[in-house]
């Protein structure tokens, strides 16, 4: 992700509000938040699927949509990523990092 292309993205809504092809935009702190959250979903095991925070390209209802707030991960996404957080929050996955971590002598 890089900084930039939301920058751009934001300005191309300003310019399709202009034309009067859309009626409210997300903001470039909104729009940042969001691709972060996508990407975070990419970290945790999700692809990109054909609706919500997940879609590859993000188009003007889902840009509204990131203005209002609701730009959402599916209920199979959300579960998947609480599934994958419980997994890394485990005992068992901690005592398995602090053991990859330990230098024996």
């Amino acid at each position: 992700m890089f900084y930039d292309r939301v920058e751009d993205l934001s300005r191309r809504q300003i310019v399709a509000a202009a034309q009067g092809k859309v009626h409210r935009w997300a903001t470039t702190a909104q729009i940042l938040g969001y691709a972060i959250a996508h990407e975070v979903g990419h970290l945790l095991g999700l692809s990109h699927s054909a609706t919500g925070i997940m879609r590859e390209g993000w188009r003007w209802n889902d840009l509204l949509d990131a203005a209002y707030g609701d730009l959402d991960f599916t209920p199979q996404q959300a579960a998947v990523i609480r599934t994958e957080v419980w997994i890394r929050e485990s005992p068992e996955t901690l005592v398995d990092e602090i053991s990859f971590f330990s230098f024996e002598s």
